[in-house]
């Protein structure tokens, strides 16, 4: 389905971004934003780490890989923007991963969406919601 169709479903949108991040449907309607947006690489990070605490300790160091080659090294297809501390410490991390490992890297990601994603996408219902009346 469009972001639209997902909007107009939309019964409430929650009050924190958060409370949206932790409803599903409400969720699917934020990433089919983000992709409207070209904008979806913090989201995909974001839900890929939290996969990745749920993971058996023996496909944990491919998971890390994975993700470092996905979102976090230079020219990465989904490359998310960290600082270079965040990124130096992740990479010191890959050789015997752990499952916090990206939890820093995953706090800037949420507070980019929370900061600058999550306004728009109020707006963007807010929007489509005004257009169908």
């Amino acid at each position: 389905g469009s972001f639209e169709d997902s909007a107009l479903q939309l019964t409430q949108v929650m009050d924190t971004f958060k409370d949206v991040m932790n409803d599903p449907q409400q969720l699917e309607c934020f990433r089919l934003f983000l992709a409207k947006e070209y904008a979806s690489e913090n989201l995909l990070f974001y839900l890929d780490v939290e996969n990745m605490k749920v993971v058996s300790a023996a496909v944990l160091p491919i998971v890390a890989q994975n993700i470092f080659i996905r979102y976090i090294e230079i020219d990465a297809p989904y490359e998310v923007n960290l600082t270079s501390a965040t990124i130096e410490s992740i990479r010191n991390e890959l050789d015997n991963p752990s499952r916090d490992m990206f939890l820093i890297a995953q706090a800037e990601a949420f507070a980019i969406m929370r900061d600058d994603c999550f306004p728009r996408f109020l707006l963007a219902i807010k929007g489509v919601k005004e257009e169908a009346v």
